[in-house]
């Protein structure tokens, strides 16, 4: 589940921290559109090498690497306490993920449909987990997936975990947040659309099936 975002681009106006910390890193990334398994991406998180809970704004790999897996890109919250989670979760290597938009597809095999879901509200914030990777790999991070809330629950059983903002500081900083990671209590936008894997798809947003892109 959860195998293909956008970030999305810099948003203007009156931006809080995050949108501040992200807004110069986005110029340097390869894609906005369309992150996959091994991709790069963003993360937002603790500076490791500060003592003071500076936050900085980085670019890092989609998935953990594993000899059995070469990118692992979604961690259960309910394993979280054991595992191959437990280390980076108990250190503190939690990263916050920015996503305009994510993908799940419904439907039999060869006759897929493809779901984008957004907040209408602004970017979504999903909590991960981070790692130094391999040299070939790098930093790393891994999003983190719970139940499905009432609006996914007709797409999916399992969803990102998507943060409200004014809890993303207590998931950096505390030492077992576990409490905080709940299917997102808002509800979200989803509509068919488009399937940005094909190929010579288009790249950007989601194109609803509705628009003239299909004409």
């Amino acid at each position: 589940m959860c195998n293909l975002y956008d970030i999305g681009p810099e948003r203007h106006g009156a931006l809080g921290q995050l949108e501040q910390l992200l807004s110069g890193l986005l110029a340097t990334l390869p894609k906005l559109f369309g992150i996959r398994k091994t991709d790069p991406g963003a993360i937002v998180r603790i500076q490791y090498d500060e003592g003071d809970g500076a936050l900085e704004a980085i670019q890092a790999r989609w998935g953990f690497h594993r000899p059995f897996n070469p990118a692992i890109n979604n961690a259960r919250a309910d394993k979280l306490t054991g595992g191959m989670w437990n280390k980076a979760w108990r250190e503190r290597r939690r990263c916050v993920i920015p996503a305009a938009s994510f993908y799940e597809w419904t439907g039999p095999k060869g006759h897929k449909q493809t779901h984008a879901i957004e907040w209408p509200q602004g970017r979504m914030w999903m909590a991960g987990l981070w790692e130094e990777g391999p040299p070939d790999c790098g930093l790393c991070f891994t999003t983190l997936t719970t139940g499905a809330n009432p609006t996914m629950k007709a797409i999916h059983d399992r969803m990102p975990v998507i943060l409200p903002l004014e809890v993303i500081d207590a998931y950096l900083t505390e030492d077992d947040p576990l409490a905080l990671i709940q299917p997102f209590a808002s509800e979200l936008k989803t509509y068919p659309c488009a399937n940005p894997l094909v190929k010579g798809a288009h790249v950007g947003p989601p194109i609803p099936l509705e628009d003239d892109w299909f004409a």
